[in-house]
């Protein structure tokens, strides 16, 4: 009895790992079919109301760095509006522009991010 119970304990994993390569051998994918559909106007039209709340706050200040050279143009006129990447002037012909980065141009060397050396370590690396 026992016998029997290790045949099929053997054999019963073994038969139905045959029959699923048999099955998997047969299964197949659909042939792929392009779909084509014309782009045509919607059958009605949706109108939405919409709650809009403006929070207005006082606009960033804008330092420039400094520039060393002759001003060959100005880039800009009077009351535009600043905003990154905005041509400001041409000095000595290279075209300076509005730039604000994600982090502030100055800061105290202890609120600078990692990993930024403090004078302290850079010159205890030098001896």
């Amino acid at each position: 009895m026992a016998a029997a119970g290790l045949v099929a304990w053997a054999a019963l994993p073994l038969a139905g790992l045959a029959l699923l390569e048999r099955r998997e051998a047969e299964a197949g994918f659909a042939p792929v079919e392009p779909v084509f559909a014309a782009v045509q106007a919607a059958p009605e039209r949706e109108i939405r109301e919409v709650g809009l709340t403006l929070d207005w706050s006082p606009a960033a200040e804008l330092t420039a760095p400094v520039w060393h050279g002759l001003v060959d143009q100005i880039l800009m006129a009077p009351g535009q509006r600043l905003a990154h990447n905005t041509p400001l002037v041409s000095v000595d012909g290279i075209e300076r522009r509005a730039v604000r980065p994600p982090w502030p141009r100055a800061a105290a060397l202890r609120s600078m991010p990692w990993p930024w050396p403090t004078l302290g370590s850079a010159v205890s690396a030098r001896r």
